[in-house]
């Protein structure tokens, strides 16, 4: 009967080793799991900041793009409102007729 306990605790001793072995493969594949996720992460914070940085120097773009903008379309009223100033100065008599300035009849 002492043989049995002894061969029945050996049995179980091994079943425990091979237990032990199979929870550090586990846990070796879970740190590399995690150690994969964190190299994930930082690449995509990497590329989100990259990004932030991009979508900064476009944004700066169009900013002055849109300054530029508002410049020319200030110059471009100031000269409508000189030029419309100048025609103004015309004699009333003068009107523009297919292209050409030419005088206007009065009717009384």
């Amino acid at each position: 009967m002492g043989e049995r306990n002894f061969y029945l605790c050996i049995t179980s001793t091994a079943a425990k080793d091979e237990e032990i072995v199979h929870f550090k493969e586990i846990l070796l594949a879970k740190d590399k799991e995690i150690a994969d996720l964190k190299d994930k992460l930082s690449e995509l914070q990497q590329n989100r900041q990259e990004k932030e940085v991009d979508f900064e120097k476009r944004l700066k773009t169009i900013d002055q793009e849109l300054k530029k903008t508002k410049e020319n379309i200030f110059i471009a009223n100031k000269t409508i409102l000189e030029k419309k100033a100048e025609v103004e100065k015309f004699p009333k008599e003068v009107q523009l007729f297919n292209g050409k300035w030419q005088p206007r009849k009065l009717y009384m």
